[in-house]
């Protein structure tokens, strides 16, 4: 329309797709306004107001390949660039998770679950919004949540809710940190409507919801938006439109949370598999995740440990409780780690392709 809102191509709206707008690349991100919105890219909401696009990335002066020959390459613009940026980096958080997790890979709406999850804020407003959707894909924060997956402190979770049932995780978080919870499924095909103007028939077919409910009954809902107001920010409350939903509550307080899946009216077949994010500070946890740093050296310096891959170093050692990775950052070509005593962590990753290797010594870890 005129406000720049409604005008998403048809194939750009199918709900269990992953919508792609285009912004400005960010080499320094500091803030949602550092976002910078490209001036073609599509704006939702779609006719029955879910939110669209899903995610922007960058799509402005691309250097990529081109169709003219084989060995070719190009400066393009357009959504058409910024798709295949978001498209590649997702198959790498399949390629990622299928290590992880004995060649298995996520289900389509896991995968959409964990880019929406681990945006970052674009936009006037907290909360996703008609034109940067759910904000700017970030493949580090997504990878960090595949490597740091415990079951504790961060889940993702592939389930079924059936018919009149619901799914209950109970949380514990640390007084004042961050519940971060995102929700997603693949949803039945809608019938199609006959042509009209903008029609507003919702095309949601099996509707669930999450919420997060402390112990004096205090509910946190996820973020809606009203397509009525396209330009007006985020609230919270029962999303009803969407098949993604995402709650994040920033400072929790102290006891138990019941983070709740649940279902409106009766499920198309009976029942509706779903992919479900999780990450938050927990008190029940004192670990933390290490990551190796500075090629070669010994397991029990601490100068070779960071609290992020191709970090600093945190100078610490790991101890029983805290998990510990091995990434493509971690060695530059035929490194050793060594131990000269006995070694313990909570759990134990090496994803690195090098030819490092890892020396005991006659010691156990």
């Amino acid at each position: 329309g005129n406000s720049g809102y409604d005008c998403i191509i048809p194939e750009g709206v199918a709900k269990n797709i992953i919508t792609v707008g285009a912004v400005y690349a960010t080499t320094n991100y500091q803030n949602p306004a550092d976002v910078v919105m490209s001036h073609f890219s599509s704006w939702g909401p779609t006719d029955d107001g879910r939110i669209k696009p899903d995610v922007v990335a960058d799509g402005m002066d691309v250097f990529s390949t081109t169709a003219s020959g084989v060995d070719t390459y190009g400066i393009s613009t357009g959504t058409s660039m910024a798709t295949p940026n978001v498209t590649g980096s997702l198959m790498l958080l399949q390629a990622l998770y299928s290590r992880l997790h004995s060649g298995n890979f996520m289900r389509a709406s896991t995968l959409k679950a964990l880019a929406v999850h681990s945006t970052r804020e674009a936009g006037s407003a907290p909360g996703p919004d008609y034109s940067f959707g759910w904000g700017v894909l970030n493949v580090e924060r997504a990878a960090q949540i595949l490597l740091q997956e415990d079951n504790e402190q961060t889940y993702i979770k592939e389930a079924t809710l059936h018919n009149g049932m619901r799914d209950t995780l109970l949380l514990t978080p640390r007084a004042n940190t961050k519940i971060t919870v995102t929700l997603s499924w693949t949803d039945p095909a809608a019938a199609p409507l006959p042509p009209s103007l903008d029609p507003t028939a919702s095309m949601l077919i099996n509707d669930l919801d999450i919420r997060l409910e402390d112990e004096h009954g205090n509910l946190t809902l996820p973020w809606i938006l009203n397509p009525a107001t396209p330009a007006a920010p985020a609230t919270r409350g029962v999303n009803s439109r969407d098949n993604v939903e995402k709650i994040e509550l920033d400072n929790a307080g102290t006891g138990v949370y019941k983070l709740i899946v649940s279902h409106k009216k009766n499920l198309a077949s009976g029942a509706q598999p779903y992919g479900l994010v999780v990450t938050y500070s927990s008190t029940d946890v004192s670990g933390q995740t290490l990551y190796w740093i500075g090629g070669s050296g010994n397991w029990h310096d601490g100068a070779h440990w960071s609290l992020q891959s191709n970090g600093v170093a945190a100078n610490v050692v790991p101890s029983g409780v805290d998990n510990v990775v091995f990434d493509e950052n971690a060695f530059a070509g035929a490194d050793e780690v060594w131990l000269t005593a006995p070694a313990t962590c909570k759990k134990f990753t090496w994803i690195n392709n090098s030819a490092a290797t890892l020396s005991l010594n006659n010691n156990t870890l």
